[in-house]
């Protein structure tokens, strides 16, 4: 018992209590709108990066040939 006293001494002397004020209580509203807006889109789009990735890469496949040449 005299061991439970001392921890709940121990607690509350290093117990640290903060109050938290609001400056308003004012609420947000957050409206979410879809980017793609149909199956079309989203192909263009995937098909547009892939494109880019297939570009460079044979950009850099024709690099490291020249360098192999000279």
């Amino acid at each position: 018992m005299r061991q439970h006293c001392q921890k709940n001494l121990l607690f509350s002397q290093n117990f640290l209590s903060k109050r938290v004020y609001y400056s308003s209580k004012g609420t947000t509203e957050v409206v979410e709108t879809p980017k793609y807006e149909n199956i079309g889109a989203i192909a263009a789009s995937v098909g547009g990066a892939i494109s880019l990735y297939i570009g460079m890469s044979f950009a850099s496949l024709l690099e490291f040939v020249e360098l192999a040449i000279r």
